[in-house]
Protein backbone atom coordinates (compact mmCIF):
# COMPACT_ATOMS: atom_id res chain seq x y z
CA UNK A 1 0.00 0.00 0.00
CA UNK A 2 2.78 2.41 0.92
CA UNK A 3 4.58 1.87 -2.39
CA UNK A 4 1.44 2.73 -4.32
CA UNK A 5 1.01 5.98 -2.40
CA UNK A 6 4.62 6.97 -3.13
CA UNK A 7 4.17 6.06 -6.80
CA UNK A 8 1.13 8.34 -6.94
CA UNK A 9 2.39 11.27 -4.90
CA UNK A 10 5.89 11.77 -6.37
CA UNK A 11 4.75 12.53 -9.95
CA UNK A 12 1.91 14.68 -8.61
CA UNK A 13 4.32 16.72 -6.48
CA UNK A 14 6.83 17.08 -9.34
CA UNK A 15 4.10 18.29 -11.66
CA UNK A 16 2.73 20.69 -9.08
CA UNK A 17 6.13 22.20 -8.36
CA UNK A 18 6.92 22.49 -12.09
CA UNK A 19 3.65 24.29 -12.82
CA UNK A 20 4.17 26.57 -9.81
CA UNK A 21 7.63 27.57 -11.06
CA UNK A 22 6.26 28.19 -14.56
CA UNK A 23 3.38 30.29 -13.19
CA UNK A 24 5.81 32.30 -11.08
CA UNK A 25 7.83 33.27 -14.14
CA UNK A 26 4.69 34.07 -16.14
CA UNK A 27 3.18 36.38 -13.51
CA UNK A 28 6.47 38.17 -12.78
CA UNK A 29 7.53 38.62 -16.43
CA UNK A 30 5.36 41.75 -16.97
CA UNK A 31 7.25 43.54 -14.17
CA UNK A 32 10.58 42.61 -15.75
CA UNK A 33 9.36 44.03 -19.05
CA UNK A 34 8.08 47.20 -17.37
CA UNK A 35 11.42 47.86 -15.71
CA UNK A 36 13.98 46.72 -18.30
CA UNK A 37 12.26 46.52 -21.71
CA UNK A 38 9.65 49.25 -21.81
CA UNK A 39 9.13 48.94 -25.58
CA UNK A 40 7.85 45.36 -25.14
CA UNK A 41 5.54 46.19 -22.21
CA UNK A 42 2.26 46.26 -24.12
CA UNK A 43 -0.73 44.10 -24.97
CA UNK A 44 -1.18 40.95 -22.89
CA UNK A 45 1.82 41.65 -20.66
CA UNK A 46 0.67 45.18 -19.87
CA UNK A 47 -2.82 43.87 -19.08
CA UNK A 48 -1.41 41.23 -16.74
CA UNK A 49 0.87 43.76 -15.05
CA UNK A 50 -1.95 46.22 -14.47
CA UNK A 51 -4.33 43.48 -13.33
CA UNK A 52 -1.98 42.18 -10.63
CA UNK A 53 -0.67 45.60 -9.64
CA UNK A 54 2.60 44.70 -7.96
CA UNK A 55 5.03 41.76 -7.87
CA UNK A 56 4.01 41.05 -4.28
CA UNK A 57 0.36 40.64 -5.31
CA UNK A 58 1.29 38.72 -8.45
CA UNK A 59 3.18 36.07 -6.50
CA UNK A 60 -0.05 35.21 -4.66
CA UNK A 61 -1.37 33.43 -7.78
CA UNK A 62 1.29 30.68 -7.92
CA UNK A 63 1.27 30.32 -4.15
CA UNK A 64 -2.53 29.95 -4.17
CA UNK A 65 -2.27 27.37 -6.95
CA UNK A 66 0.36 25.42 -5.00
CA UNK A 67 -1.66 25.38 -1.78
CA UNK A 68 -4.89 24.46 -3.54
CA UNK A 69 -3.33 21.69 -5.58
CA UNK A 70 -1.50 20.25 -2.56
CA UNK A 71 -4.84 20.09 -0.73
CA UNK A 72 -6.32 18.24 -3.71
CA UNK A 73 -3.41 15.79 -3.75
CA UNK A 74 -3.77 15.11 -0.03
CA UNK A 75 -7.53 14.60 -0.27
CA UNK A 76 -7.22 12.25 -3.27
CA UNK A 77 -4.68 10.01 -1.57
Amino acid sequence: MEGKIMNDIVPALCGTVSVTILLTFIVLYPFYLKKYRKHKYKGLWKGMGEMTGSPARAIAYPIGFLIGYLICIILNI
